[in-house]
């Protein structure tokens, strides 16, 4: 009789303790999916339609212009993050991001040697994996820029970095503007002769959704990193959970957009591509 109760106890307690666990995990899964939705209703009240066939016209230019093996899009900073998002959303091999913000450094105002190798090793950390890439020829870098001065600046290490690694993938360049300020930006870029690596020169009217959303930094909150700054590089770069949201609301919002020839017959609110450079 004693047996037969322990037996039964010993179930009772093996089923509460199995079955705990089970609701415990199925609470939790609802929690994450509670907090999926949450987050891409936020982006749904956040981003338009105009907005997301804006950015998704601007991101298949992009990738036009990066050909896929051959080229990859990296987000410099927290700025293009909506963007790299978008592009992700098409492919999760056509960008990435590299966390680096304030870099204003040149011939003028160089880096200090313990500076340099701390970007350096921050390029590694970020980069180093593509240079092992056989078919990759080019890395695009993309920015937002009121001047051109930062990506310029970024431009000239990432091709110091890649020289140091005896590689031979070239690097150009993607900057997205306001119509306010392009004259600034095209300023820069015959000053500094960086021309020829510039691929495209994105223009958006400055009243625009888009340029608003950029000059307000809306896509910094949903960096896929925290911010980088070489003068205090020990700082944790954490992941932002909200960057992988923002992908998979992309992704699911790609049956509303217009087909390609339909948007761009339709135009992008007035916002102008400059094809720069025609060649590669």
């Amino acid at each position: 009789m004693k047996t037969v109760l322990h037996v039964g106890l010993i179930f009772l307690l093996l089923f509460t303790f199995f079955n705990s666990n089970i609701f415990a995990g199925n609470r939790k899964g609802r929690s994450k999916n509670v907090r999926k939705n949450l987050i891409e209703y936020k982006f749904s009240q956040i981003f338009s339609q105009e907005d997301i066939n804006q950015i998704a016209n601007l991101s298949e230019t992009i990738v036009n212009n990066c050909k896929p093996l051959e080229c990859i899009n990296i987000g410099v900073g927290r700025s293009p993050s909506v963007i790299t998002a978008f592009i992700k959303a098409i492919n999760s091999t056509y960008a990435s991001n590299l966390p680096l913000s304030h870099f204003k450094y040149s011939t003028e105002n160089p880096l200090l040697p313990s500076e340099e190798k701390v970007l350096f090793d921050h390029f590694d950390r970020f980069l180093g994996k593509y240079l092992g890439t056989q078919e990759l020829k080019r890395i695009n870098i993309i920015d937002f820029s009121l001047t051109g001065k930062s990506i310029i600046s970024v431009e000239n290490y990432l091709k110091k970095y890649l020289e140091s690694k005896k590689s031979k993938i070239d690097v150009q360049k993607t900057i997205l503007t306001t119509s306010e300020f392009s004259r600034n930006v095209n300023q820069i870029l015959l000053k500094k002769e960086s021309l020829e690596s510039t691929k495209l020169v994105f223009e958006m009217p400055k009243d625009s959704s888009m340029a608003q959303g950029f000059l307000s930094h809306k896509g910094r909150n949903y960096s896929e990193f925290g911010e980088f700054d070489i003068k205090n590089p020990n700082r944790v770069l954490e992941l932002n959970p909200d960057y992988s949201s923002l992908v998979r609301f992309f992704e699911k919002q790609m049956n509303n957009i217009p087909t390609t020839k339909k948007r761009r017959s339709l135009g992008i609110a007035g916002c102008l591509i400059k094809q720069i450079l025609s060649k590669n």
